[in-house]
């Protein structure tokens, strides 16, 4: 039996229905298919495929194709192989078709190679003063430097010396900030992955920058007129912020430039520009630094203000930042900016967690507002299918069952939840070590309490104020002062 090309199959099940009528008119073309007719296969695979793999039949295809002719496994291998191939070059058209400026790109490139520089000069310009009025991200200037370096071809075909060495320094310019950004961007992501326990035996690009000294030309980038040195300056400190853990002035030097580049910037760069930010500013409310979670706040109410939210639609529920919104939001005790958030954003939210999230929402603020048995309604009713939604759920309910006086029941849900800690390997370094703490407290803390031995209260504080890293750090601390009163 010959199998059928799955490749093929899932590559037309990508495919809109428009772009499926799009698709047909392409490989009609005698340019694409030199003469060869696949109207006829691809309308066959397009009235099955919706059955399965299985229920198309090679030979049903063959003799459609080829009828009365006997059937050759190898003749149809050969047909699906070459409808995918224009399938490939049907999305390069489509891509080109929709992107001005790899056309654009492209077109300068083939009126360079004809030597057709009078309509090379005409276009470049023209694509140059429409690039000059466009946002910045990162393909805005690496698509430049190639707009530049075939310009540069151009000056040296005419032999214009002067403007060719002017625009050799230009592009060198250019060339160091794309460079210098994208090992900045790398070196933050490496600064993260260390943070969450990854590491690895040889990171040559942690070390080259570790090694980079340019604090002064980052300073006089900083102090320019020139956009590019001002985002690459923005990068540096942002990287910097990240490496050395006392330099805070670092990120709130880039975060002001941020905002004040913010306006000129295309909205998906903003958007993992301030997730770098919030990142950073997590990494130290984590810490201890309480100053942070009012900046963490504020840089969330910047976030929304501008319209970006469109990370709060993402389906995976661990890159999903719905959660942290309204944990700052808790912590520095703006309950009715919680509130506003949860009826305004959830919507946003992927229907498969969302009901998740508004419960775990209303069980936190309840909890603020004493209202215990609420919060374990609420609680009662998540689906703790990740690691997240379930270490959360189970502090909650034990600061639940503690203000109740619910005693044994808040013992046997300290038991499951460092069971469920030790059987799941996946939950990274910060958060176990954060739950793990938290467990170790509540589990003296609920023996002072029923035990009355109040003696080791002291101790208990003592280890409370010298934990960094720790859950519910203020309400364990609370609870300790009302056992000494």
């Amino acid at each position: 039996m010959t199998p059928i090309n799955s490749k093929l199959i899932n590559l037309l099940n990508s495919f809109s229905q428009n772009e499926i009528k799009d698709l047909k008119k392409f490989i009609s073309s005698g340019l694409y298919t030199s003469g060869r007719n696949y109207l006829p296969l691809l309308n066959h695979l397009i009235k099955y495929k919706s059955k399965g793999l299985d229920n198309i039949f090679a030979k049903d295809i063959y003799s459609k194709l080829y009828p009365g002719k006997k059937f050759s496994k190898q003749t149809l291998k050969n047909r699906f192989s070459e409808l995918y191939k224009l399938g490939e070059e049907f999305l390069i058209y489509s891509g080109l078709k929709e992107d001005k400026i790899e056309k654009d790109k492209f077109l300068l490139k083939m009126l360079i190679k004809k030597k057709l520089h009078n309509a090379f000069e005409s276009k470049y310009k023209k694509v140059i003063e429409a690039m000059d009025t466009e946002r910045y991200d990162d393909d805005k200037y690496n698509n430049l430097l190639i707009m530049k370096d075939l310009n540069m071809i151009f000056l040296t075909d005419r032999k214009r010396v002067a403007a060719l060495y002017n625009q050799y320094h230009e592009v060198s310019q250019i060339r160091l900030c794309t460079y210098l950004i994208g090992l900045f961007e790398i070196g933050f992501e490496f600064g993260v992955q260390e943070y969450d326990n990854r590491k690895y035996e040889y990171n040559h690009i942690v070390d080259f920058l570790r090694k980079l000294n340019i604090n002064d030309l980052m300073k006089t980038f900083s102090k320019s007129d020139v956009f590019i040195y001002k985002v690459t300056a923005m990068n540096y400190y942002l990287y910097k912020a990240y490496q050395i853990a006392d330099k805070e002035e670092y990120y709130f030097r880039s975060h002001k430039m941020f905002t004040e580049l913010s306006p000129y910037l295309k909205e998906d760069y903003r958007l993992s520009k301030f997730n770098q930010l919030i990142q950073y500013c997590i990494k130290k409310q984590n810490e201890g630094i309480k100053k942070f979670q009012l900046e963490l706040f504020n840089l969330y109410n910047e976030k929304l203000g501008q319209g970006l939210f469109s990370d709060l639609r993402n389906k995976i529920y661990l890159s999903n930042n719905f959660r942290d919104y309204v944990f700052i939001g808790i912590a520095i005790k703006k309950y009715k900016w919680v509130e506003e958030f949860l009826h305004k954003y959830s919507p946003e939210l992927p229907e498969e967690f969302r009901e998740d999230e508004i419960n775990l929402t209303y069980a936190k603020l309840n909890i603020e507002h004493k209202h215990y048995e609420k919060s374990l309604l609420n609680l009662n009713k998540i689906n703790t299918n990740n690691y997240l939604l379930y270490m959360d759920s189970s502090v909650l309910k034990l600061c639940c069952y503690y203000e109740l006086g619910l005693y044994e029941e808040a013992f046997l849900e300290l038991d499951k939840l460092k069971h469920y800690i030790r059987n799941h390997k996946e939950i990274p370094k910060v958060h176990r070590n954060f739950n793990i703490k938290f467990i170790q407290i509540y589990q003296k803390l609920l023996r002072i309490i029923t035990d009355l031995q109040k003696k080791d209260i002291g101790y208990l504080e003592k280890e409370i104020n010298s934990c960094r890293i720790l859950v519910k750090r203020d309400w364990l601390l609370e609870k300790v002062s009302e056992i000494n009163n």
